[in-house]
């Protein structure tokens, strides 16, 4: 697809940001389980000041419709397993994934592989009814995110996950808890701030990416 870079940063691998999903695994967690994803494209707008969280746009490669990315927040953020479900076409937009995802599902392909299909088509089935209200106006978010409580989720799940990790290698005890507890809140409170700096901050007129 070409698209107007006079207007629009095009933000793909190997992007930063993108190669931080790519590359966590923490993450694994949020793809797996929980079905957060990232599109492979993503568009930011240069014209606006606005929050990053509200200047980004998902190109359709299917139908070439250019959808707010904030048709993908709340509820939505959740359960894209298998990408994101285009509401113009019906048909999914290409996303990216974790490469300790990809591990464990390669290492897992005999337990799932052959329940794909079925399982992509009856996801495919439930979408159009999380998007019946896709054309309504869609209002800022940036200031009605909690990012404290971005933080909180985070940490709270590194800390089962890693949790769980050790007690494979040893008998966990109290002081083996407190220190993970640390260690993963100090990680919330990095990974709240830097959401918000990155997602939330509104965006100075003497930043904007000149053309």
């Amino acid at each position: 697809m070409e698209f107007d870079r006079q207007r629009y940063d095009v933000w793909q691998l190997p992007k930063g940001l993108l190669l931080h999903w790519v590359l966590n695994p923490g993450l694994v967690v949020n793809e797996l389980l929980l079905g957060q994803r990232i599109p492979k494209i993503t568009l930011i707008d240069r014209d606006t000041t606005r929050p990053l969280v509200e200047r980004q746009s998902v190109p359709c490669p299917h139908c070439g419709t250019l959808h707010d990315a904030r048709l993908w927040s709340g509820k939505r953020a959740f359960h894209n397993w298998f990408g994101y479900y285009c509401p113009q076409c019906g048909d999914t937009i290409p996303c990216l994934w974790n490469v300790f995802s990809l591990l464990l599902l390669a290492v897992t392909a005999p337990l799932w592989l052959w329940f794909y299909k079925p399982m992509r088509a009856r996801w495919l089935r439930a979408q159009p009814p999380r998007f019946e209200h896709a054309e309504e106006p869609l209002l800022p978010i940036a200031k009605t995110v909690k990012w404290w409580r971005m933080g909180l989720i985070w940490s709270a799940i590194m800390f089962v996950v890693f949790a769980v990790a050790e007690s494979f290698r040893h008998e966990l005890n109290a002081r083996d808890l407190l220190i993970n507890a640390l260690i993963c809140g100090f990680g919330g409170v990095l990974f709240s701030v830097s959401m918000w700096f990155f997602l939330g901050r509104v965006k100075s007129r003497s930043s904007q990416v000149q053309p």
